[in-house]
């Protein structure tokens, strides 16, 4: 009976499909999926294949893994050519075999909505991508993993996923831009699914664009994501509990105007680690949300990530503009960090905002212009302005005289550093008010890593 019904079944799905104009067709050997692929809207998989699957140029079909597994012979176990498009769905595996090839390699268009890919590892020799995007790619859900607990944690082999060029400017259009080929500006989007393992999981590679809307991200030896060029993170979680970083996001660059950009913004999910960031950008980060719960340091500033760049991640190139941090010190509100002062005598403002935006302090009240700082001088130090014609320090309270600039130095821990400070006119009173140029004093502060070609792979 149960065998009728499913006969029955499949031929009601088979003249639903013929109403609607779409080819689909069953296949259960290399052969049939390949010449599917070829010429059918639809193939579904009836038994596990080991194939090399190609979708030609100009080709828009749906792959329904079905519940089995395709597994590579001699090359990727599926390649999509520029001008193809291809849906993957259903449960299954997708399992590459050899060094130099992937689960899955795009050159053309693809979504993936289902499915786990993987490689086979089996005496620990196969060292590649999982998946390889050089087209336009689109993960709503997907399981991407290492089929070798080994290599999970060695790190001896590349990263999991690697969307962009290895080398841009390489002829060879497995590692580099190809016109007529491949994209130049490879993209990938990333809903959902779980990406565990490589020596890093996602790298962003040159001239890609990133963007991550969800997903679970975890490494135990590198990073969760390594970006060189352009990424946006909106949501998904990243987990980096062990391994060389314990660090969940590496950023590289090669200048603004080179195909390793190193822009990261950063509008949301959730980041468990030691660390957040390292690495070195020319563009700040940009930090709109997102919740970081760090369990040393925002930034990686331990001594074997240090390196002698003079673009390293530090408090002064993150914009902190929103989200909630696991250090209350950094942690904004509505834009900013706000330190409460004590109401004294002289308090007229009780707040006294930090943008860390801009690095800006604002200092700005309605009446005497003078504020007691003895919250501020126990957190920092005392203070001593240069040109006290335009404001005077007295009983830890600073008095804005006149318009003007001069300097202020903070001196803390034995140590002086000295910023400086602008008194402007009050637009709501005509009178004046203090701005300090802070450059480091309030923050994130940390250091990075070596760029170095193991990093990059």
């Amino acid at each position: 009976m149960k065998k009728v019904f499913k006969l029955f079944t499949m031929a009601f799905i088979s003249m639903f499909a013929l109403v609607l104009g779409v080819n689909a067709k069953d296949v259960a050997d290399a052969t049939e999926l390949n010449d599917c692929l070829a010429t059918e809207s639809v193939c579904t998989l009836t038994a596990d294949i080991n194939a090399d699957a190609v979708v030609p140029a100009d080709k828009t079909v749906t792959l329904d893994l079905n519940g089995n597994d395709l597994t590579a012979v001699n090359g990727d176990a599926i390649y999509v050519t520029k001008g193809a498009t291809l849906t993957i769905k259903g449960e299954g595996n997708v399992i590459a075999t050899k060094t130099d090839y992937a689960a899955v390699f795009n050159d053309g268009t693809m979504t993936i909505d289902g499915g786990t890919f993987k490689r086979d590892v089996a005496g620990n020799t196969n060292k590649w991508y999982v998946i390889l995007n050089h087209g336009v790619m689109t993960i709503n859900d997907a399981t991407v993993t290492i089929d070798n607990e080994d290599q999970i944690t060695s790190g001896s082999h590349p990263s999991l996923v690697d969307n962009g060029y290895y080398n841009f400017a390489s002829l060879n259009p497995r590692q580099g831009y190809v016109a007529g080929t491949n994209h130049e500006n490879p993209s990938l989007t990333v809903n959902g699914g779980t990406f565990t393992g490589g020596l890093n999981t996602i790298k962003n590679d040159d001239n890609s664009v990133l963007e991550i809307n969800g997903g679970t991200f975890k490494n135990t030896v590198q990073v969760s994501l390594m970006n060189w060029n352009m990424a946006t993170i909106n949501g998904g979680t990243f987990e980096t509990p062990t391994g060389n970083d314990k660090t969940n996001i590496f950023v590289g660059n090669s200048g603004t105007d080179s195909v390793n950009k190193g822009i990261l913004v950063i509008n949301g999910g959730t980041f468990n680690a030691e660390n957040i960031v390292e690495g070195s950008v020319v563009t700040p980060i940009e930090i709109n949300g997102g919740e970081f719960n760090y369990t040393v340091s925002f930034v990686n500033n331990s001594t074997e990530r240090q390196s002698k760049n003079d673009n390293l991640v530090t408090d002064g190139n993150i914009e902190v503009i929103g989200g909630t941090f696991a250090d209350d010190t950094v942690k904004p509100e509505e834009g900013y960090t706000k330190y409460e002062v004590a109401e004294g005598e002289y308090v007229v403002a009780k707040t006294i905002t930090f943008d860390t935006k801009t690095e800006d302090v604002s200092i700005m009240n309605h009446k005497t212009l003078t504020l007691k700082l003895d919250e501020l001088i126990i957190k920092y130090g005392e203070f001593k302005v240069a040109d006290e014609k335009i404001a005077k320090v007295e009983n830890g309270v600073i008095t804005a005289l006149k318009e003007g600039k001069t300097t202020i130095t903070v001196k803390f821990d034995g140590k002086e550093k000295t910023y400086n400070l602008t008194v402007v006119k009050n637009p709501e009173t005509g009178d004046s008010a203090m701005i300090f140029m802070v450059l480091g004093l309030i923050g994130l502060v940390g250091a990075a890593v070596t760029t170095n070609k193991l990093r990059h792979n």
